[in-house]
């Protein structure tokens, strides 16, 4: 991501085409699956008994915002898991265009 970050920056993705950009976002959506489903990194943002890696080290802002708020998750990758992925991307989507315009 810090990479792309810089090659949008320039243009450079701009410049590469629409085709280009679609490979980049299929292979992160490979990327992502592959390194959840069979790689080491959990499925779940919050540590879990029994896993080797823990998304909470090093903490983020998104996991503080997680347990700040206290919302209880379904189980990941059950249906009402997948139900509420649509509902979650206007959220951030809000939130990032709110970063933009903040640090732009």
């Amino acid at each position: 991501m810090h990479q792309l970050g810089f090659l949008y920056a320039d243009g450079s993705l701009l410049r590469a085409g629409r085709r280009v950009g679609l490979w980049l976002a299929g292979g992160g959506l490979t990327g992502v699956i592959a390194l959840s489903a069979f790689g080491p990194y959990p499925v779940s943002m919050v540590g879990m008994p029994g896993e080797r890696v823990s998304n909470m080290a090093p903490p983020t802002v998104a996991l503080l915002a997680h347990l700040w708020v206290g919302w209880t998750q379904p189980a990941a990758g059950s249906s009402a898991w997948w139900v509420q992925r649509p509902l979650w991307l206007p959220a951030f989507a809000l939130a990032t265009a709110a970063l933009v315009a903040v640090f732009r």
